[in-house]
């Protein structure tokens, strides 16, 4: 059973690997994406949502690649999934409280 959106699940095994390998500095998407299984295209997508957001940083040249900007405790994930699906609406339960009594 799926809860995030592909793009959400990679984004979120993209920082894993980060935050696993912050000792190392700079991680290349193709090791990022090697690892954790994710296509290296659509990876250099995400991480350029991801820098835009400010939770990673980039580095150009043969030493470069990626590295978490914050602390990863600082990352939410209500807060990535905003980032990348756009607001989270809440729903007024008052205004269909009958239907969901029906149901239960």
């Amino acid at each position: 059973m799926k809860i995030f959106s592909e793009k959400v699940n990679y984004s979120l095994l993209a920082l894993f690997e980060l935050a696993r390998n912050q000792h190392k500095g700079y991680i290349q998407i193709k090791e990022i994406a090697e690892s954790q299984k994710i296509p290296q295209s659509y990876l250099e997508q995400l991480l350029i949502i991801l820098k835009k957001a400010e939770l990673v940083e980039s580095l150009r040249g043969a030493q470069g690649g990626y590295k978490l900007k914050i602390s990863a405790n600082e990352i939410k994930i209500i807060d990535l999934i905003e980032i990348l699906e756009g607001p989270i609406k809440i729903i007024d339960y008052d205004k269909i409280t009958n239907t969901l009594q029906f149901y239960w």
